[in-house]
């Protein structure tokens, strides 16, 4: 058996962020959903891959919803 990693919480901080984008929640087709936010900086932007990408897993569409105080993802 390999040996694995679990994280069970962490904090990142990041600096000069030129773009943050979310996606659109997906079927992944084994009945679980997934949507991933992506963080760009700096030198390339947008343009460049993104410094952070989380991806999030769930059983419910509503369960990786995103609420922020103005909008609802």
């Amino acid at each position: 058996m390999a040996s694995s990693t679990i994280t069970v919480r962490q904090t990142v901080a990041i600096d000069q962020v030129a773009d943050v984008q979310v996606s659109e929640v997906v079927t992944v087709g084994d009945g679980t959903f997934k949507r991933a936010i992506r963080i760009y900086g700096a030198p390339d932007g947008a343009a460049g891959q993104p410094i952070l990408e989380l991806i999030l897993v769930g059983e419910a569409k509503e369960n990786i919803a995103i609420t922020t105080p103005l909008l609802e993802f």
